[in-house]
């Protein structure tokens, strides 16, 4: 088994601790994935975090309403909260990976909630751009000609 963890989603259920272990016991490359996957890995939460906020921040100062700082606020809390379970998820993982310790449980729960958190933040971003396009993208007043 080459590769992240969470990249081989083989069946529709969430993450459970037997196909972490099988990953362990399956002949999972460590070395391979210490050399490579883990750097890009660690890597990953944080340009998708730049990525999510750049387009938050655009919503954020397109805001009509009040309620807009509410999801504001919300959807920037989703996002750090999606980086810190992708980072945990990669040190417990890690740990798992090299010490005799069972972690299993903890990783398949890090792994389970951290992809939710992406999707849900996947959904979040989708909302925002198309909200951000169409008012980058709309007619100003004062250039309409009457």
């Amino acid at each position: 088994m080459d590769g992240p963890i969470d990249s081989r989603v083989s069946h529709c259920k969430f993450f459970d601790s037997s196909y972490v272990q099988d990953a362990k016991k399956g002949g999972y490359n460590s070395e391979g994935y210490f050399q490579v996957y883990l750097p890009l890995d660690l890597a990953f939460p944080i340009l998708y975090t730049i990525m999510f906020l750049t387009i938050l921040a655009v919503y954020k100062e397109n805001r009509f309403c009040k309620r807009a700082r509410y999801f504001y606020t919300l959807a920037r809390y989703l996002v750090f909260a999606g980086m810190i379970f992708d980072y945990l998820e990669n040190f417990t993982f890690s740990l798992y990976l090299k010490s005799p310790i069972e972690l299993s449980s903890l990783v398949a729960f890090f792994t389970t909630i951290k992809t939710f958190l992406f999707v849900l933040n996947l959904v979040v971003f989708a909302v925002s751009f198309i909200y951000a396009s169409f008012i980058f993208f709309k007619p100003k007043k004062d250039k309409l000609i009457a």
